[in-house]
């Protein structure tokens, strides 16, 4: 008697996560089917890169940034808006601010509210950890995309990122429990996974680096130049163009050429009185205010 085979049981794949399924989409190079995306912003170099690659695949980008009364805000708000006009791309949305204040969250004298101990240039990543930040800015982006049909958001994470709130593990737990509690599906994209500063921006284009803003303790709107992300920064944008051989509004200092000297694009002060100096015969210089 012949014996029929049984029918051999296909083997569903495995459902990749939509972190995983967007980041493949967002590789492909082909248009985005998602028509609109929120995106976290800060002002940093992440932040260009993503309002870059996501204007090109979706039809509405917006930029969101929570302000949560931490001591960096004032001169990172002035520098994104900048960044946001010199971009000009047409699906970029104006920028939305969203309020979530954290200071009776951290413990009193927190480095991030009081300016005092900041971590600096020497100091390991793992210290300028704030503590439930993704969770509290994706709880806050995704509560504003509910009402306003946007069903994907993305988070400048990068391979470098030593913090459990920056693991696929997170952000796909993070969409899930987000889209339950809101009845509404949600992505929670991150375009820069798998990468480092410097891959970044040599992936990116042309893009205006010199507008970008990160640093953890401000002279007014300057960058102190001395703290943990001033050193990120500057790492990442002088390995960038050490490759690439120029960056825009950057350029290599002459005696080390790894080190890179910023363009400041904010405006000069305003100069003083002009001073004129003239010989005596005694051959001292006598310095007289200009008239």
């Amino acid at each position: 008697m012949k014996t029929i085979p049984s029918p051999r049981r296909k083997t569903a794949a495995p459902e990749r996560s939509s972190v995983g399924r967007a980041l493949t989409h967002l590789g492909s190079g082909t248009s985005s089917p998602y028509g609109s995306v929120a995106v976290l912003v800060s002002g940093g170099i992440e932040s260009a890169a993503m309002l870059h690659r996501l204007s090109l695949r979706y039809g509405a980008v917006h930029p969101v940034y929570v302000r949560a009364g931490l001591l960096w805000e004032r001169a990172e708000l002035h520098w994104l808006r900048r960044l946001l006009r010199a971009l000009r791309r047409p699906a970029i949305k104006p920028l939305t601010c969203l309020e979530l204040p954290v200071g009776d969250c951290y413990p009193s004298g927190h480095w991030s509210l009081s300016g005092r101990r900041v971590p600096d240039a020497r100091s390991p990543d793992e210290t300028v950890y704030l503590p439930g930040r993704n969770a509290l800015l994706l709880t806050k982006a995704a509560t504003f995309c509910a009402g306003r049909g946007i069903d994907s958001i993305a988070l400048g994470v990068l391979s470098t990122n030593p913090f459990p709130d920056g693991s696929p593990r997170f952000l796909r737990l993070m969409a899930r429990a987000l889209s339950a509690g809101l009845g509404a599906p949600l992505r929670v994209i991150a375009p820069l996974a798998g990468m480092d500063k410097a891959r970044v921006i040599g992936s990116s284009g042309d893009l205006p680096w010199k507008l970008t803003f990160s640093c953890k303790r401000p002279r007014g709107l300057r960058h102190c130049g001395e703290c943990n992300k001033c050193a990120e920064r500057n790492a990442g944008l002088a390995a960038a163009l050490s490759k690439a051989g120029r960056l825009p509004g950057l350029r290599p200092r002459r005696k080390a050429p790894t080190s890179i000297r910023l363009r400041p694009p904010w405006p000069s002060p305003e100069p003083g009185p002009r001073r004129h100096h003239h010989r005596s015969g005694s051959g001292r210089g006598d310095t007289r205010r200009a008239s």
